[in-house]
């Protein structure tokens, strides 16, 4: 899909983003924007991805566990199955950039405080990073959950 596209770009890319000068990143030879850049597809792509993953597992339980016709799902599911993972995805990878949030992670641009490890009072950007972070992790999560509940209740079924 698109979105395992630009999740697998955004890994390619790797350090190269990260603003050049950044202690201890090898191959650093970016700037803050195209750190911001890289953070906002990264956020994109690996939100949409799982959430997409669940609109397939979705679509398995309505057609072999509930018996739905094509019919069915192009009118009454397909328009959520795009419109709930894109709008997510898309609205908490667009908040990321008002609020300074995507910095030097590691070994790519993320969300993360700038500079690292700085508290409240010393970060010049990203001081909402913990807070979105369990927002990534909470969307993440609940789709795991939904394509586990899911199988489970196709296996039930089958």
């Amino acid at each position: 899909s698109c979105s395992d596209m630009i999740a697998s770009i955004v890994n390619i890319l790797s350090t190269w983003p990260i603003p050049e000068g950044s202690e201890g990143i090898y191959l650093a030879s970016g700037t803050t924007e195209t750190c911001t850049a890289q953070g906002f597809f990264n956020e994109l792509g690996n939100l949409a991805t799982p959430m997409y993953n669940a609109s397939l597992c979705v679509y398995y339980v309505l057609v072999i566990r509930d018996g739905w016709k094509e019919d069915q799902i192009r009118t009454r599911a397909e328009p959520w199955m795009h419109l709930i993972p894109m709008t997510v995805a898309f609205t908490i990878a667009i908040l990321g950039i008002p609020f300074t949030l995507y910095n030097n992670s590691g070994w790519m641009c993320w969300i993360a405080s700038y500079p690292g490890k700085c508290s409240r009072d010393t970060c010049t950007r990203g001081n909402h990073y913990e807070i979105f972070r369990w927002v990534h992790y909470t969307v993440v999560w609940t789709a795991i959950l939904i394509v586990t509940v899911g199988m489970y209740s196709i296996y039930r079924k089958v």
